[in-house]
């Protein structure tokens, strides 16, 4: 009988990475791959899943993180899916539901009652595991052509850990709805979690910050744009030329 279960062993990590390596075929060796993936910071400090099937043999695997949620006043302890995987030599056969099925059961016994994910796929796969569909972005700019000519806003770089506090504390003040919960501590191990994003501050006296992401030397993504209304355009405008 097909098995999903938590891993701790060199060998069995191994096992998850590789049908994760099958089902993305990077242009890497697995070994490289392989080495990449340990060194990420968010990986160590998740929980490994890999799921066998009749045989033994590993068909699907994922990363499960804890989270700390808040939604208006109330705190949430919950957990996040990542890295969802199925060998394609076992593709079709319920595989990875299973194995979302059997984290979710695991992270609801634990006393996590909120769960959460990102879909490169289409939503309704999701959808009959009980998740409910948000937009993956807040907001998007599309129309660049309208950021030409507006005063780019002025910027102040920053280092994220040691403006935690300050940056922590306008996150809060500005999340909406169902976000992860931050003080400082909790947003310097985000800092460490994704080591390439940069930070800005805007105004003088400081109204709001910029996170940006350069994974990519020809990508600029915005992580986090935590400014008032009134100078979202020049913000915009700001990340436009530095892209």
């Amino acid at each position: 009988m097909s098995r999903a279960r938590p891993v701790t062993t060199l060998q069995d990590r191994l096992a998850v990475l590789r049908v994760g390596h099958a089902a993305t075929r990077p242009e890497q060796p697995f070994e490289v791959y392989a080495a990449i993936r340990f060194r990420v910071p968010l990986r160590r400090g998740g929980a490994w899943w890999l799921l066998e099937d009749d045989d033994g043999v590993p068909v699907s695997s994922c990363m499960v993180y804890p989270l700390e949620l808040a939604q208006e006043d109330r705190r949430l302890v919950g957990y996040g899916i990542g890295a969802v995987a199925t060998h394609p030599d076992h593709r079709t056969r319920g595989h990875a539901s299973r194995l979302c099925r059997d984290v979710v059961a695991h992270a609801e016994g634990e006393g996590r009652a909120v769960g959460v994910l990102f879909s490169a796929i289409p939503p309704p796969f999701y959808e009959r595991l009980g998740f409910d569909v948000a937009p993956a972005y807040a907001w998007r700019a599309t129309e660049l052509d309208a950021l030409e000519g507006v005063e780019p806003a002025c910027v102040v770089p920053v280092d994220g850990m040691d403006a935690a506090a300050e940056l922590a504390r306008r996150y809060e003040a500005a999340a909406e709805g169902l976000h992860p919960w931050r003080d400082a501590e909790r947003f310097r191990a985000s800092c460490v979690s994704s080591y390439e994003d940069v930070f800005f501050t805007l105004g003088d006296p400081v109204r709001g910050y910029l996170r940006l992401h350069l994974e990519d030397e020809d990508e600029v993504e915005i992580s986090e744009m935590v400014v008032p209304a009134p100078d979202e355009k020049a913000a915009l405008a700001f990340v436009f030329d530095l892209a």
